[in-house]
């Protein structure tokens, strides 16, 4: 009797024990899905020159805990994740921290990991008030 419980028992343990680590959910590299973000709306000239920005954004989080967010200029720093939240943290002396402070008005990104969906979502706040989806996107072959 008590081998018919074990086994399966036996067999939860390994595999909980194969997905301890949450962090595996968001490392690679994400871009915009324009689709399922929502902008402000505003003219459509302003919506097109957004979306044309927004279709560049890459995001490269990396299994070594550090990230490459590149929004207009290139901002590096660490991240770490709680299992929900995914939270970037620029270098003070990165040429982008300045202008990842006026999106967020802090000194942290918040993402949230959507995982139902695999996307992670960022609410951008006032002055822009968006919120956008990143997917994952396909290495790009480096030459």
């Amino acid at each position: 009797m008590m081998v018919r419980w074990s086994v399966p028992l036996l067999f939860a343990l390994l595999v909980a024990g194969c997905r301890m680590d949450p962090s595996a959910d968001v490392v690679g590299t994400w871009g915009v899905d324009l689709a399922s973000s929502k902008l402000p709306s505003t003219s459509p000239e302003q919506v097109l020159f957004a979306q044309a920005a927004l279709s560049t954004v890459r995001v490269e989080i990396r299994a070594d805990g550090s990230f490459e967010l590149n929004l207009m200029k290139s901002q590096k720093g660490t991240w770490k994740y709680d299992g929900e939240t995914l939270y970037l943290s620029p270098e003070s002396g990165s040429r982008g921290a300045r202008s990842l402070r006026f999106i967020e008005g802090q000194g942290e990104v918040k993402m949230r990991f959507l995982s139902k969906e695999n996307r992670l979502e960022w609410k951008l706040e006032s002055p822009i008030n968006a919120t956008l989806r990143l997917m994952r996107v396909a290495e790009e072959t480096k030459a």
